[in-house]
């Protein structure tokens, strides 16, 4: 794999470009690697945040970019605006409430507004507030959660406690909603990211690309969750971050350093070194 030769990165944020936890979530080194890679690439974010997030808009305030898939595939952006939208069936709506209600599990709505995240008890609820206010569009509890107030419903994800439970409920998931909805592990398996049944990361890659005719096999995609997994079938070049899941990491044509401590930076120095010394 040449650099020079692929001319769009597709680029996960966190566990990924993401290696600080708090205040700018890019180190320098980070930053200096993309920038410098943006002189003669294409970079575009492909994340399961929403493009109304803070940290999404300061990312690409950053480097310099117009060009985004937010929502794990579920609204595209291009020059900075939504050229595509994929929205959740309302009719699934208030069984996928139900499911996070019955088996315990948070649940974050992304629609217009922003993300709303609904708890099972009040004191998940006051911490939330708490540590997060400013995240979240509303922090409420199941029991005043409306559906009527969430219009065009890009994404939910469901927030599991115990990871390690993570598949077994997402393979209960999938058997009543997968005919409805796309669903996939991220967040270290700590979230289930639901989408509608016509898109996810792999797919919204692929309409980009032909919206903006992109070879395949000139685009690369660098992430590190089960999620990103799905855009191998569309990209010439699928890498793994070394923190990634085991699915991802057998799957990619490529392991990176763990993103912790300029990950990112240093897959592209070694990368670079690579192409000097062929």
């Amino acid at each position: 794999m040449d650099i020079e030769n692929n001319k769009t990165y597709f680029i996960d944020l966190d566990g990924t470009l993401f290696d600080k936890k708090v205040g700018d979530r890019i180190s320098h080194r980070n930053l200096t690697a993309m920038l410098l890679v943006k002189n003669f690439a294409n970079i575009v974010i492909n994340t399961g945040r929403s493009y109304n997030d803070k940290h999404v808009m300061h990312t690409m305030h950053r480097l310099g970019i117009s060009d985004a898939i937010c929502s794990s595939g579920a609204e595209i952006y291009i020059n900075s605006v939504r050229k595509y939208a994929f929205f959740i069936d309302t009719n699934v709506l208030p069984g996928i409430i139900e499911f996070a209600r019955n088996n315990k599990l948070m649940l974050v709505i992304f629609d217009q507004n922003g993300e709303s995240i609904y708890t099972q008890h009040a004191i998940e609820k006051f911490f939330i507030k708490f540590f997060a206010s400013s995240k979240f569009h509303i922090i409420s509890t199941f029991k005043k959660l409306d559906v009527m107030n969430h219009i065009n419903i890009t994404k939910i994800a469901l927030v599991v406690k115990n990871k390690f439970k993570a598949h077994k409920i997402l393979a209960k998931f999938n058997s009543l909603f997968d005919q409805y909805c796309n669903s996939h592990l991220a967040s270290a398996n700590y979230v289930i990211e639901v989408t509608s049944a016509k898109t996810n990361k792999g797919l919204a890659v692929s309409l980009y690309m032909q919206e903006k005719q992109i070879n395949p096999k000139d685009a690369v995609h660098i992430g590190d969750s089960d999620s990103d997994l799905t855009t191998r079938a569309f990209v010439g070049h699928l890498v793994a971050m070394k923190n990634g899941t085991s699915k991802l990491k057998s799957a990619a044509d490529e392991i990176a350093p763990k993103s912790k401590n300029g990950g990112i930076y240093k897959y592209f120095i070694e990368r670079g070194k690579k192409i000097k010394g062929a």
